[in-house]
C-alpha cells in the first residue's frame, strides 16, 4: 500500500516503531506503517477525504484532530485533494484498497 503524500511503498503486516520520539505523540512500541487523516475542505459546506500517510508525512503535516485542505497542499502530495476518497464513502468500508 502506498502513502497517499509522497507514495512511499509500505507493507501493512509489517510494523513500524514512529520515527520522531521527540514528537511524544506515539509510544514506543511498533504500529501500522500508514496513519489515517481525515482533511477538511477549504470550502466549509465541502465534503471532508480520508488520506492514509508513512510515518515522514504524518510528521510534515504536523495534525492536530485533523488536517485542512490547505495543509494537504503543503507537502505537495501524490494524490491530490479532490482525488481522496470522500470520508462519508468511507465510513464502515473494511479495506483502505479505496486508495489505489
Amino acid at each position: 500500500m502506498k502513502c497517499c503524500g509522497c507514495g512511499a511503498e509500505k507493507d501493512m503486516s509489517v510494523l513500524e516503531t514512529y520515527p520522531f520520539p521527540e514528537d511524544e505523540i506515539f509510544c514506543n512500541e511498533p504500529i501500522q506503517p500508514l496513519l489515517n487523516l481525515e482533511c477538511q475542505p477549504k470550502d466549509k459546506s465541502g465534503e471532508w477525504k480520508l488520506t492514509i500517510v508513512c510515518h515522514e508525512c504524518f510528521k510534515k503535516l504536523d495534525p492536530d484532530m485533523w488536517i485542512s485542505e490547505n495543509c494537504w497542499i503543503g507537502i505537495n502530495p501524490i494524490i491530490t485533494f479532490d482525488k481522496l476518497p470522500s470520508l462519508k464513502a468511507t465510513i464502515g468500508c473494511t479495506s483502505l484498497n479505496i486508495f489505489f
